[in-house]
């Protein structure tokens, strides 16, 4: 059984970030974001990648535009849990507190958006949530359809269309489902759904 990390493991991550960035606070730019970034790592073990890594080119390469491919953050948080987010963005908001320049983070779920830093950030640090892809329909009626953020409309058009339903989401297969419904988008079904 997976747990939540709890309130004092938190605290204790927040505290270590806190404490590497006041040793580096006369440092230059980028010593602070390798300690927010390792301060990240050591928070979150093995979902925090720097540049030039297989899992981060990975997530770079598989953006829709070569806009939004070419921004470098100084590093990927890929978290597959919703408290993995939760950490990572308490610990950048305490470390963007103490220093404003720093703790800047992009949000991305599928990256399907045509300009650049709409899902990326140039130096800062990118929460890429294409490792949470969970997709169930409720077992009862099956009226009710939860998606995880990071999954495409292609991940959820393949549960639906054995069972010859559907949503009123995204036309094209790589367009991500938390993009698509926070910024808007356009679908098939829309002039006569809304």
């Amino acid at each position: 059984m997976i747990m939540a990390p709890t309130r004092h493991f938190r605290a204790s991550a927040i505290f270590f970030l806190l404490f590497n960035a006041s040793v580096i606070a006369a440092a230059d730019v980028q010593s602070a974001f390798t300690v927010q970034c390792s301060s990240l790592s050591a928070l979150l073990p093995g979902k925090v990648f720097f540049l030039r890594n297989a899992k981060s080119n990975a997530s770079l390469q598989s953006y829709f535009s070569a806009q939004e491919a070419s921004i470098a953050p100084f590093c990927i948080v890929i978290p597959t849990f919703t408290h993995d987010i939760s950490s990572a963005v308490q610990a950048l908001a305490a470390f963007h507190t103490f220093w404003p320049a720093y703790g800047i983070f992009a949000v991305r779920s599928g990256g399907h958006t045509p300009f650049a830093s709409a899902a990326n950030i140039a130096g800062g640090v990118t929460i890429d949530l294409n490792a949470m892809k969970k997709i169930s329909l409720s077992t009862t009626d099956k009226s009710v359809l939860s998606v995880s953020p990071g999954a495409h409309w292609i991940d959820v058009y393949s549960v639906l269309d054995p069972l010859q339903m559907t949503v009123v989401g995204g036309r094209g297969a790589s367009i991500g489902v938390g993009g698509f419904l926070l910024d808007g988008g356009i679908s098939f079904l829309s002039p006569s759904l809304g």
